[in-house]
């Protein structure tokens, strides 16, 4: 699903292409007029009057809402008539290879037999139609005609034995069952549709600069002359650049829907021999003489070798598995998907979420695309991995998913002519930003997979698990791209102003991504959540009584089963910050104005959180992660909780006080989570549990020393403490 959206928002930017190649200039210059009147109406001045701000945004989007919406019905036009087209191929397509592989006669009654069989017991309610082809036929295929799935045989299936017959028809029945028929017949028709549309704007041009004959084009000239402007039209950097990436997302399509089609076939094969012995498909494929292509080409092949999938028979945790390749193209797909979402939704007061631009809006989808292809594979592979006793390796998935999104963000079809001078978005940052908070989203996914296998027996997810990992992979992904997106955006932005450079801008940059965009709210609430989950699930994996459980509990009568580590590193995190802040003096703000005090609190109550996050990975190794998505924010509440108390008779509206002092340090938590998840995430977990003893010892110490030493650094370091508000005051 995930490919065919990435090619229909293809055909859409080739709808674009052709709006501009009508209108020629027409939209550039209403655009200029309309910034023009934008920059007069706008505020200047480092505090600009926030209502003047949005009636003048209010202002340029009512002037270029004609434009904008003309823009948006030639892309979905686009995008319409790539999917007509591929539903038109996905029809013609199949005919044309029952054709190539007829004649077609009904098959002997037995084979119907079989089908019917087959198909009552994988829950089919008609059984396909089975058809024998000519002798050019060497593989079984089945595709739909009228509605009624047909699966053609070749010539030699007739000499199979009984077992191996049967074999046969119920893994071509177990795609119709999975409906790999229609998923396959369309990723191939839009695949063929997408290359015919995205040539309409090559062939515009191309008409378009013919000499004319009495007002049109003059077609007996073409020959003669069409070397030099196919030459001339590719030498353009622009065109060039729409060729490169043409054929990259073409050549990805055909990559990525040759593999799902080989994955299909293992699914098939297992689907076949569910319930059932699987002796009879492992001699059929024993016997297959062994059709491995040379290297080059075995990435677009349709059908695995027969070798793989006598492995995969013998060890279905191979196929639960997440692959290296897969999760590269995954991260590739959802790099090309984002931006090209992005630049097709409506903007302005049009926009279909109400904390965030486009781009936050395309976050979502692309959150749950990476959620369904990544996390959920990712999260059945543990569970499959430690009921075979062979937990898989996740090193290099983690590696290859934020590799693949770089690659696609640099490489998507969008970006034509604009990746040399602005950047993914427009701005070259994020192709940092948004695959480090990605690949922190996926180590911390990894280390919340392993706790919540922790605590079940090991098979397969239920469909309750799989909601609970899409949920948890959703959130996890959509607050990554919400965060990386809007660092980028406030590192650009304090870049500019007349205090940025140096360390300070990438400092002003994160913090006000993290605690002030106005999403801080659903960021926190995300954290608490998945607190709440992780707390639930680290109290699960705690076997047996609490005073018998080596490295669990606290004692029979407060909070059994809790990982010991836990509440001590809370505790100690919020005593060594709530003292730290109290006992040492603030350095002092050398000019400006501005909150200093309140800024201050927000990174001290941060800091008891960073303590326990620090705290549990130092006692326990990556599971340490896990655990701190449980223990940190409780720790930062209990921190926010005593500096409400301290400033109470201080505050002119508490409970605003006590609202901002609790979300927006989770807020920026979360991003600090974001940030070192994958590093974290890669440390080796502790073997065995940590000794009762000296995690009572160890764990209130070491949280109490490094959450005062953070808040000693933040405190008596004016350049750290007031560098957000300086800049500020700059402008």
């Amino acid at each position: 699903m995930l490919l065919l959206l990435v090619l229909l928002l293809a055909g859409g930017y080739a709808g674009r292409l052709l709006f501009v190649g009508l209108r020629g200039s027409a939209p550039a210059r209403a655009l200029e007029r309309c910034s023009a009147v934008y920059e007069r109406e706008a505020p200047a001045g480092p505090q600009p009057d926030p209502r003047r701000s949005a009636a003048a945004l209010a202002r340029l989007q009512e002037c270029t809402a004609d434009v904008q919406r003309e823009m948006d019905i030639f892309v979905v036009a686009g995008a319409a008539v790539t999917l007509a087209l591929g539903l038109l191929l996905m029809r013609l397509l199949p005919l044309l290879l029952a054709r190539r592989a007829g004649p077609l006669v009904p098959a002997p009654p037995g084979w119907s037999d079989l089908a019917a069989e087959a198909a009552r017991e994988l829950g089919l309610r008609r059984a396909p139609e089975v058809l024998r082809g000519g002798l050019r036929l060497r593989e079984a295929f089945a595709y739909a005609h009228h509605g009624r799935a047909r699966i053609v045989l070749p010539p030699g299936a007739a000499g199979l034995p009984p077992e191996q017959r049967m074999a046969l028809i119920r893994h071509e029945t177990a795609h119709v069952a999975a409906g790999d028929i229609t998923l396959a017949w369309l990723t191939r028709g839009v695949r063929w549709a997408v290359l015919a549309v995205l040539a309409v704007p090559l062939l515009h041009d191309l008409v378009s600069v013919l000499p004319s004959a009495g007002g049109a084009p003059s077609l007996s000239s073409l020959p003669g002359i069409l070397p030099g402007l196919v030459w001339e039209l590719f030498s353009s950097p622009f065109y060039f650049d729409y060729g490169l990436r043409a054929v990259l997302l073409l050549g990805t399509a055909a990559v990525v829907a040759a593999a799902l089609l080989r994955r299909r076939e293992y699914e098939a094969d297992l689907r076949s021999v569910h319930g059932r012995p699987p002796g009879a498909l492992q001699a059929l494929l024993t016997h297959r003489a062994d059709s491995s292509a040379r290297w080059w080409r075995r990435p677009f092949a349709l059908h695995p070798a027969p070798a793989r999938r006598l492995a995969a028979v013998r060890r279905p945790d191979l196929v639960l598995r997440s692959s290296v390749t897969g999760a590269a193209a995954v991260g590739l797909l959802v790099g090309m998907f984002l931006p090209a979402l992005a630049a097709a939704l409506p903007q302005g007061p049009h926009r279909l979420l109400p904390w965030g631009d486009q781009l936050h809006t395309a976050a979502v989808p692309a959150g749950l695309a990476l959620a369904v292809a990544w996390g959920v594979p990712l999260w059945t592979g543990i569970l499959a991995g430690r009921a075979a006793g062979r937990p898989p390796g996740t090193r290099r998935l983690l590696l290859a998913l934020p590799a693949g999104l770089l690659l696609g963000l640099l490489a998507q079809l969008w970006a034509t002519g604009l990746i040399r001078t602005t950047g993914p978005f427009g701005l070259w940052s994020t192709l940092v930003t948004v695959p480090v908070a990605v690949a922190g989203a996926a180590g911390c996914s990894l280390v919340l997979a392993r706790l919540r296998a922790g605590g079940r027996t090991a098979g397969r997810l239920t469909r309750r698990d799989r909601l609970v990992a899409t949920a948890v992979n959703l959130a996890l992904f959509t607050g990554a791209f919400w965060a990386g997106l809007d660092t980028a955006l406030h590192v650009h932005i304090f870049g500019d102003s007349p205090a940025g450079g140096g360390w300070t801008t990438w400092w002003n940059g994160y913090n006000a991504a993290a605690m002030f965009t106005g999403r801080e709210t659903v960021i926190a609430a995300a954290l608490a959540v998945l607190a709440f989950l992780a707390w639930r699930w680290s109290v699960r994996t705690a076997p047996g009584d609490a005073s018998t459980a080596p490295g669990c509990g606290l004692g029979g009568a407060f909070l059994p089963f809790l990982p010991v580590a836990v509440v001590p590193a809370v505790c100690g995190a919020a005593i060594g910050a709530i003292a730290a802040r109290w006992a040492l003096p603030a350095a002092e703000r050398a000019g400006g104005s501005g909150p200093a005090d309140g800024l201050l609190d927000l990174w001290v109550i941060t800091s008891a959180g960073v303590a326990c996050l620090v705290t549990l990975v130092l006692l326990t190794g990556s599971t340490g992660l896990a655990t701190a998505v449980a223990a940190a924010p409780p720790a930062c509440l209990l921190v926010s909780l005593a500096v409400w108390v301290g400033h109470l008779a201080a505050w002119s509206q508490p409970w605003g006080a006590l609202y901002a002092l609790s979300v927006r340090p989770l807020s920026l938590l979360a991003l600090i989570l974001l940030t070192v998840g994958l590093p974290l995430a890669s440390l080796s977990a502790r073997r065995g549990p940590v000794r009762r003893a000296v995690a009572l010892r160890m764990a209130p110490a070491l949280s109490l020393v490094i959450a005062a030493s953070l808040t000693a650094v933040v405190q008596r370091s004016p350049e750290l403490a007031f560098a957000y508000l300086n800049a500020l005051d700059d402008g």
